[in-house]
């Protein structure tokens, strides 16, 4: 029985065949009288020649160049630097520049903070601040301060727009919250047309974004745009919110609830108060946690209160077979009188109370509803207390962190 031969050395074989130049044929036969049988057909043989000529194959070991070690090195080290440091680096040389602008980058909170004559921005624990003032841009950060002339508002919106794409024009980014927050809302500010500057030139679902919060007053085009920009298999989580010194949100676009990003959504927060409970049971019932405000409107025709009863027992009908529910809360400005005493009369109860609803078409599907003066709630069949608290928490630091902001600039 003629020894088997591991490929590797039939391999040397035939290269050393191929670089003596034995044409294919002869080597398949000095293959056969080395084997004392056919270990390779001719094909196969003529196939390896073919490979050693076009180079796909070679019996020499790559060695990396010092240049692909030191630009591996430099992807793993950027891994561990802070913001700060990424920037510094970017000013070094080109080669670096482009090493930091294609390595991963993770982001734990990207705050975009704008008002009438300022940009300020928030990254992690590094924070930047762009003032427009006659003929140029103050830039400070920290104890630092910098003058960069520019002549009009197109310099301005330039300057500011490469400043913001070293950040979101990375491939690799990947942002865990998303804050933007206007200071000037009644104002058409610099800042907002920086941001449309941007989001007009990233291309949909670009930026990977957990969690956005959308601090302005109208939820217009704007808000579109944003989301838009966003990569709805990684968009989780929504909040909006806006000054509550200032008028409610009168601009709002629905081109919303045909994008992707809205309909994936999971969990959302809602400061603005909305006041058609039908749109409310169309469009905003697919989340697993959701919390919106509500204000009763008073009819235009009859000039009298708008019952919403009706349209709450609906939505308890809709949320009913919704299986994957955590809580739905909906917080009401102005809950009538005569509504509250008829919705605790249709459930049964002489006041606040918890009612189950069992769904006939699912024994998993289970709500729980409860109707106070000032909010109706629901649970259902994915509740879990630790969401409650969680929720709790996160309203609350949003609230401390509009707060801080307003102190900040009051300091300044």
């Amino acid at each position: 029985m003629p020894p088997k031969y591991k490929p590797n050395i039939l391999d040397g074989v035939l290269y050393t065949l191929h670089f003596q130049k034995v044409p294919s044929p002869l080597a398949h036969q000095k293959l056969l009288e080395i084997t004392g049988e056919e270990a390779m057909s001719l094909e196969q043989v003529t196939h390896f020649y073919k490979k050693i000529d076009n180079g796909s194959f070679d019996l020499r070991e790559k060695v990396k160049t010092l240049e692909e070690v030191i630009g591996v090195m430099k992807e793993q080290i950027l891994k561990y630097v802070d913001v700060k440091t990424r920037l510094t680096l970017r000013r070094t040389c080109r080669s670096i520049r482009a090493t930091v602008d294609t390595c991963s980058q993770n982001i734990q909170k990207l705050k975009y903070f704008y008002g009438d004559d300022f940009i300020e921005l928030f990254v992690d624990d590094f924070s930047v601040r762009y003032e427009f003032i006659k003929g140029g841009i103050l830039v400070r950060h920290e104890e630092n301060l910098k003058l960069v002339r520019v002549t009009d508002d197109e310099e301005k919106l330039e300057m500011m727009r490469m400043e913001l794409m070293t950040i979101l024009g990375n491939e690799k980014l990947r942002i865990a919250t998303w804050r933007i927050e206007e200071k000037d809302p009644e104002l058409q500010t610099l800042g907002m047309r920086v941001l449309r500057h941007i989001l007009d030139q990233l291309p949909p679902q670009k930026l990977k974004v957990t969690r956005l919060e959308y601090i302005l007053l109208d939820l217009s085009e704007d808000f579109t745009k944003t989301l838009e920009s966003l990569d709805s298999a990684y968009l989780e989580s929504l909040f909006l919110s806006h000054d509550p010194n200032h008028r409610d949100c009168v601009n709002f676009d629905d081109a919303i609830y045909d994008l992707e990003q809205w309909k994936q959504l999971k969990t959302l927060e809602m400061d603005h108060h909305l006041s058609d409970m039908r749109e409310l049971t169309r469009s905003w019932t697919h989340f697993e946690r959701a919390r919106v405000n509500f204000e009763i409107c008073v009819d235009s025709e009859t000039r009298m209160w708008e019952s919403v009863h009706d349209e709450v027992m609906e939505l308890k009908e809709v949320l009913l077979k919704h299986p994957a529910l955590n809580q739905y809360q909906i917080l009401f400005k102005n809950m009538r009188p005569a509504d509250f005493n008829k919705l605790n009369e249709t459930l049964g109860t002489n006041g606040p109370a918890w009612t189950t609803f069992k769904d006939p078409g699912s024994d998993k599907n289970v709500l729980k509803m409860l109707v106070t003066e000032k909010m109706i709630w629901f649970k259902g069949p994915c509740y879990a207390e630790e969401e409650e608290v969680e929720m709790a928490k996160k309203n609350l630091d949003s609230e401390n962190d509009s707060e801080d902001e307003d102190d900040d600039e009051d300091d300044t």
